[in-house]
């Protein structure tokens, strides 16, 4: 049994990454399995059974987990360095392939329209959710941007400049480079979101690259300008939209934008409404067709009381339409109550306090702006999730990240986790280094000491010496 617990601490300690974050990870993936088991009645075709999606999710959670194993092996951080750099390349090209419908092979690849909106690309049967993609993809490359362009290492642009400096001479100064490399990036992606009419998707993708910006030590005055700068073009764009009646981005959305804004403000006292009708009257009825969603989510979550109504037996996941997905939250405080809830945002916000930590940790402009965008991104989606569940926001569509059912979402986000598992490994050899110097140098200092004792003590032999002469 001693073996047994020595072999298992071993195994332990060779886990070289952030062990808090770990937990974090593997408690979320958890909760997933949980939810996505208690909601496979509503997921079960004439083609499916519910054992049948249940291991289908496990075999993404494997998957997921593969992931970020591989992820957290990679021997040396300029790998993920390099390959940031064609994060924007490859969510750029993702976003134009859907907003152009486009269709191949026979539709074996080809944009899904799926509730009236693109937001996939089938992958020979495979869905990639191409938002989650943007998502995090961006994050990496902001990170390798703003360190870039700090150590004046951008490569394209300086063999452009080196290659005819009298010609190419002008563009060797600061605003240049953040302009081709992250004043243009970041514009197109969010002009490409707007396109696509996506608009959660464009507000949490501008604000996490915003905060990319922030945490990596970039300009603040230079951050907020091009902030304005970015609000003031999607505002024009949707004003744009609307004098034209939607003609000139006919994909915006708009009308879905505000409607949804609409809806929300006459939701808001659903729930006083519906305690003053009778239970089971037509007019209850009613009123609970007309906010089917919002408003069986708000009652999940007062039916699940303090301990909820136990894992399969929730009652409003017949009456929510995806409630795995966007309405997660509510599904769990159903089913496990206020303690499920708690447990949520307390792994949410350990994410955040401990990223935070790790950052801090980190050695270098790109690690930090990596690991404290992803925080951002992860707790942030949580948040608007979550805000939306309880009624505190307009319907979003973001899910709940790692728990939502979603097989694209979820490996995506195994892979920003696979990431900040691969970094924290690095910033704990940052730490462990910088201790065992403390320690270093603390002996040496112990070594000087004890010869400025002996120095003393020389000293003071040689004067005793020289007044025994003198007498």
């Amino acid at each position: 049994m001693e073996e047994n617990n020595r072999s298992a601490l071993n195994f332990l300690d060779r886990i070289k990454a952030d062990k808090v974050l770990l937990i974090i990870i593997l408690g979320l993936m958890m909760m997933s399995v949980l939810a996505i088991f208690s909601s496979t009645s509503t997921l079960v075709t004439e083609n499916t059974s519910r054992m049948s999606i249940f291991l289908e999710q496990l075999v993404v959670v494997a998957g997921g987990l593969l992931l970020m194993f591989v992820c957290y092996k990679i021997p040396n951080i300029t790998v993920y360095r390099v390959v940031s750099q064609i994060g924007f390349i490859v969510s750029a090209l993702l976003l134009i392939a859907l907003i152009s419908h486009f269709s191949i092979l026979g539709g074996r690849i080809r944009a899904l329209n799926i509730n009236g909106a693109y937001r996939f690309i089938n992958f020979f049967g495979f869905q990639i959710a191409v938002f989650e993609v943007v998502k995090v993809l961006m994050v990496p490359y902001i990170g390798w941007a703003v360190q870039a362009c700090s150590e004046e290492k951008t490569g394209m642009l300086n063999r452009l400049i080196a290659k005819n400096p009298e010609r190419w001479g002008w563009m060797d100064n600061d605003f240049i480079r953040h302009s081709f490399y992250i004043y243009i990036p970041i514009g197109i992606i969010c002009l490409l979101l707007l396109i696509a009419g996506s608009n959660s998707s464009l507000f949490i993708c501008a604000l996490v690259m915003f905060s990319c910006l922030l945490i990596g030590g970039f300009p603040a005055r230079k951050a907020v300008l091009l902030a304005l700068v970015g609000a003031g073009a999607i505002v024009g764009g949707y004003m744009l939209n609307y004098v034209s009646n939607g003609k000139i981005f006919s994909s915006l959305r708009i009308d879905t934008l505000i409607s949804r804004v609409s809806d929300h403000n006459k939701d808001l006292d659903f729930e006083t409404a519906l305690s003053q009708l009778p239970r089971g009257s037509a007019e209850w009825r009613g009123l609970i067709d007309d906010n089917l969603q919002t408003g069986a989510a708000q009652i999940a979550i007062h039916e699940g009381g303090l301990f909820g109504k136990g894992a399969g037996n929730s009652t409003q996941k017949y009456i929510v339409p995806q409630i795995f997905g966007d309405y997660m939250f509510s599904f769990i405080c159903e089913e496990y109550g206020i303690w499920g809830a708690l447990l949520i945002i307390i792994l949410f916000g350990s994410l955040l306090a401990r990223g935070s930590i790790i950052a801090d940790n980190c050695e270098g402009v790109y690690a930090r702006t990596v690991v404290g965008g992803y925080c951002v991104l992860i707790s942030g989606q949580a948040l608007m999730h979550i805000l939306v569940n309880v009624g505190l926001m307009p319907m979003t569509g973001q899910t709940l990240p790692l728990i939502s059912d979603g097989k694209g979402a979820f490996i995506m986000f195994s892979l920003a986790f696979g990431i900040l598992l691969g970094i924290s490994k690095f910033s704990k050899q940052n730490v462990e280094r910088a201790e065992r110097r403390a320690r270093e140098e603390a002996e040496v200092g112990e070594s000087l000491s004890d010869l400025g004792e002996l120095d003393d003590r020389l000293l003071e032999e040689d004067n005793e010496f020289y007044d025994e002469i003198n007498l």
